[in-house]
């Protein structure tokens, strides 16, 4: 049987490249032949997945983290395109303070590709411990926000609502001629109750209190870019992706939005890739209601069911039946004695043979 594996990581345990890695030995325990093709929605190893799909030169690059905390870290560079993950240089770490969390890194990230000599910037978006609306990386790239209170140096969340005007002679010349795509992994708006703060922050760290003080900010900030560039991003869709940083910059800079997973589907010919397969097996961390929201494995899902290919669903733990009985969870919701960060990758190996000796019965 021809096994194609398409997981997400299985976040704080293993990468969507690991997880793929221990679902193909389990295929081949079984005697299968499998390939791996590691996903991403646009956040966690969105540059890891393009790399493994596309030739490409791997620029390194030190810069400061989600609370300007040194980072070395990477982009992926393919001819003149660069594809950035902003969740490499502003992603989720053990301290969670979103108000004074910033997005600056994935600025200078974006700044170094440009002079680097990239015309066109692939930013994946999602997996940042930052809201701030974009307002760090615009100041890496140049762009100055301006207030009496407004404090000096590199802004964070906390700071949106300071500022009442912002200058962008500074900014990069060689921005102007630069083509933005923004790979999201949702279709949030900037702010409001189902934008980037009240959705998103509480999974950052953040009260109530903090959400509510941050969505304030975004809607100030919204209104002051509306106000000096023209542009309105507060019910934009995907302009909250990464804390709003989607919505920042593309009042800035332009650009298309559209879904992380669907640019990836492309550099993989997905749908050809799945009409050539008997079986389909995907995988994340934990599937719930949000899954059949648009996340990845629902994404791969919908691609089955128009290829008519079989698909299952191997995931760390499991709420409700999102995919029916056609799902295998490696753990009971809430439980933990077998799901390790240190025994995941056997576990997950496994359960993948379990599942392939029960065929046929389970296809």
């Amino acid at each position: 049987m021809k096994i194609l594996i398409l997981p997400d990581s299985f976040k704080g345990t293993l990468t969507a490249r690991e997880a793929g890695e221990a679902m193909r030995r389990g295929a081949e325990a079984c005697g299968h032949s499998a390939q791996v093709i590691p996903l991403s929605d646009g956040g966690e190893g969105f540059c890891n997945c393009y790399a493994a799909l596309c030739t490409c030169e791997k620029v390194e690059v030190q810069t400061l983290g989600t609370y300007l905390q040194p980072v070395n870290t990477y982009y992926c560079k393919n001819g003149d395109t660069a594809v950035i993950e902003s969740a490499a240089a502003s992603g989720l770490c053990s301290r969670r303070d979103v108000l004074n969390a910033t997005s600056y890194g994935t600025g200078t990230l974006i700044a170094h590709a440009v002079k680097n000599g990239c015309q066109k910037i692939v930013l994946g978006l999602g997996g940042t411990g930052c809201s701030d609306g974009g307002i760090g990386a615009l100041y890496a790239l140049g762009v100055r926000f301006f207030a009496e209170d407004m404090p000096y140096g590199i802004p964070k969340g906390c700071d949106m609502e300071l500022a009442d005007s912002f200058c962008t002679d500074g900014v990069l010349p060689q921005l102007q001629s630069v083509q933005f795509l923004y790979a999201t992994d949702v279709t949030a708006p900037y702010c409001g109750r189902l934008g980037a703060a009240y959705v998103f922050a509480p999974q950052k760290g953040a009260t109530h209190a903090q959400a509510e003080k941050l969505d304030n900010g975004l809607f100030h900030l919204a209104s002051l870019l509306k106000q000096q560039t023209g542009k309105d991003v507060k019910d934009l869709p995907g302009a909250g992706a990464a804390g709003g940083l989607c919505g920042g910059l593309w009042a800035l800079f332009g650009g298309e939005i559209q879904s992380g997973f669907d640019f990836l589907c492309r550099q993989a010919d997905l749908p050809e890739k799945i009409r050539a397969s008997d079986l389909v097996v995907t995988g994340e961390g934990k599937t719930d209601a949000q899954t059949r929201m648009g996340k990845l494995p629902w994404r791969v899902w919908q691609l089955c069911q128009k290829a008519k290919t079989p698909c299952w669903l191997l995931s760390g733990q499991i709420e409700g039946e999102p995919f029916g009985d056609r799902a295998a969870a490696l753990c009971a919701p809430g439980g933990d004695s077998a799901y390790t960060t240190t025994h995941a990758a056997a576990c997950l190996e496994n359960k993948m043979i379990k599942l392939l000796q029960s065929m046929p019965n389970l296809l």
